[in-house]
C-alpha cells in the first residue's frame, strides 16, 4: 500500500516530520506480522485484535498536539479505548473495568475476516480503508464544529466588544510592605539601627532599672565633706597625673575636660604642665575652693558649675576624664547618658579615661565599718551592697569636736559595674575600648577581683 494514501486514509491533514515518516515505514514493515496475535484458527486459538494503523496514526498525532501545547482531540471509531489512552490514569482503571462494544464489535469482525478467502480479503481491506478514512473526517469536523461551537457560546456571553483573553492579574504586594495607618510611622533600616543598643539615638530606654534617688550627690560635697577628705601629698597627684596623660596618650596644648573635677586637684596639676584645663562640677562649694587654689598659682582655668546629666558641649574637647569615684551616682540610664554626653563632647579620635570601684574587689569585704580622724571631727562609714541593684550603699555618721555641732549622717548610694557591664556601656554609647588598668601603680595591668579599681581608657573612633 502506498504510504501517502495510507496518511491521507487517515487523515488527510496530518503532515510527519522525517522520524513520523520512519516511524510509519517500520508500522508498514510489522503489518502483516502484528495483525493477529495470540493462536491459531485451525487449533482453535482465540484471535486477539490489534491496534489498527490509522488509529496508532491519530494517536501520534495526538502526542504530537499536546507536545506542541495545542491539543484537539482526535479520535477513531475503530478504537475507543486507544484514543482514551491519552485520559488521566484514574479514567483509564475506570474504561478498563467498563464493557466495551465497539471492541466486540471489532473482534468479531475481524473473526470473521480471517474466514474469508485471500480474493475477498483485499476487496474488503480497501472497503475498510475507505470507511475508516470516511469515519476520520466525520470525527474531525465533528470535532472542530464542537470548537466552533463553544467558542460561539463564549463570544455570546462575554458581548462582541468584549476580548475572549482574560484580564491580567494584579501583582500581590510583597513581602514585609504593609499600608500605613492614621498615626502610623514608617522607619528605614538606618534609623532603626540608630535606635538600637549602639545607635547614636539609643536612649537606653532598656536600661529601666529605676531606685530611688534621693539627691546625695547634690547636698554631701559641702564644707563638711571637705573635712573628711584625706590629705594628698603633692606627690601623689604629680604620680596620678602622669597617669592620665600618660595612659590617655594626649601632649600639651590638648584641650581637657576634667568632669567633676571637684576641688580641682588633678586639673590644676595638669594646668601647670601646659594643657588647656576646663573643670565641670555641680558642686559650688568644690568650684569656689578650685578656683582659690588656681589663681594662688596664677592659672586662668575655666571652672564650670554643672551637671554632668547635662552635657552640652559638642566636639570640643580632645581628652575627658572623669576619676575618683565619680560615675554611677545615678540609675543605669541616666549613667548611660552621662557617657552620651562626653562621647558627643570629643573630637573624632578624642580619648576618654573613666575610674570606678571593681565591686568584684569591694564584694569580698563587705559589709564594712571604717572608723578614721577627720579634720575636727570623727567619722564612721557603714558600708554594704545590694546584689538585685548593685548599689554600694554607705552610711556616713559625723561627730565633730565641737560641741555645739549635733552628729549628724548622710545616705551614700553608687552604682557599681563590673568590668564586662562597664565595658558593654562604653561600647553601646559609642567608645572603642582602648585598655584596663586595675590602679595607677600599675598601668596597663589587670588582675581581675585583685584589682581595687576599673580604670578604663576609650576612644571617639574617627568616623
Amino acid at each position: 500500500m502506498d504510504k501517502e494514501n495510507k496518511v491521507g486514509g487517515a487523515n488527510e491533514e496530518i503532515s510527519f516530520d522525517s522520524d513520523a515518516e520512519d516511524l510509519l515505514r517500520d508500522l508498514e514493515s510489522d503489518e502483516d506480522d502484528s495483525e493477529y496475535s495470540g493462536g491459531d484458527a485451525s487449533t482453535g486459538g482465540e484471535v486477539t485484535a490489534t491496534q489498527s494503523l490509522a488509529n496508532m496514526i491519530a494517536s501520534s498525532v495526538n502526542l504530537e498536539s499536546l507536545t506542541s501545547g495545542s491539543y484537539r482531540a482526535a479520535e477513531s471509531a475503530v478504537d475507543a479505548q486507544e484514543a482514551s489512552d491519552l485520559a488521566q490514569e484514574e479514567d483509564d482503571a475506570t474504561a478498563d473495568t467498563l464493557p466495551m462494544p465497539g471492541r466486540e464489535v471489532e473482534m468479531a469482525n475481524r473473526g470473521q475476516e480471517t474466514s474469508k478467502k485471500p480474493e475477498e480479503e483485499g476487496a474488503k481491506s480497501e472497503g475498510s480503508r475507505s470507511e475508516s478514512s470516511s469515519k476520520s473526517e466525520e470525527v474531525e469536523a465533528s470535532s472542530e464544529r464542537a470548537v466552533h461551537d463553544s467558542d460561539s457560546e463564549e463570544v455570546e456571553k462575554s458581548g462582541p466588544r468584549q476580548s475572549l483573553k482574560r484580564p491580567p492579574i494584579p501583582p500581590k504586594m510583597p513581602a514585609g510592605v504593609r499600608v500605613l495607618r492614621e498615626g502610623e510611622t514608617a522607619y528605614t533600616q538606618e534609623a532603626i539601627n540608630d535606635m538600637l543598643p549602639g545607635g547614636k539615638n539609643d536612649d537606653g530606654r532598656d536600661l529601666n532599672y529605676k531606685f530611688t534617688d534621693n539627691s546625695w550627690y547634690a547636698q554631701i560635697f559641702n564644707e563638711d565633706y571637705l573635712r573628711t577628705v584625706p590629705k594628698s601629698s603633692p606627690r601623689q597627684t604629680r604620680r596620678e597625673a602622669k597617669f592620665i596623660v600618660d595612659r590617655m596618650g594626649i601632649e600639651r596644648g590638648a584641650r581637657v575636660l576634667d568632669l567633676c573635677c571637684g576641688f580641682g586637684r588633678h586639673t590644676i596639676e595638669l594646668a601647670a604642665q601646659g594643657f588647656d584645663m576646663v573643670g565641670l562640677d555641680l558642686s559650688m562649694v568644690m568650684l569656689k575652693r578650685a578656683l582659690s587654689d588656681a589663681q594662688e598659682r596664677g592659672q586662668a582655668i575655666k571652672f564650670v558649675h554643672g551637671d554632668m546629666r547635662k552635657l552640652s558641649f559638642n566636639s570640643i574637647f580632645d581628652a575627658i576624664y572623669n576619676v575618683q569615684t565619680s560615675f554611677g551616682y545615678f540609675d543605669d540610664q541616666s549613667n548611660f547618658k552621662v557617657l552620651q554626653g562626653m562621647f558627643r563632647a570629643l573630637k573624632q579620635g578624642g580619648v576618654l579615661m573613666l575610674e570606678t570601684i571593681n565591686r568584684d574587689f569591694l564584694i569580698n569585704d563587705l559589709p564594712l565599718r571604717l572608723w578614721w580622724k577627720g579634720k575636727e571631727c570623727t567619722l564612721l562609714e557603714e558600708i554594704d551592697m545590694e546584689p538585685l541593684s548593685g548599689l554600694l550603699k554607705v552610711q556616713r555618721s559625723f561627730v565633730f569636736d565641737d560641741s555645739s555641732r549635733a552628729p549628724w549622717e548622710q545616705k551614700i548610694q553608687i552604682r557599681l559595674y563590673t568590668a564586662t557591664e562597664m565595658r558593654a556601656l562604653l561600647t553601646r554609647a559609642g567608645f572603642d575600648i582602648v585598655e584596663l588598668s586595675g590602679d595607677y601603680s600599675l598601668p596597663g595591668a589587670y588582675f581581675g577581683a585583685s584589682s581595687p579599681r576599673n580604670i578604663f581608657v576609650a576612644e571617639r573612633p574617627r568616623r
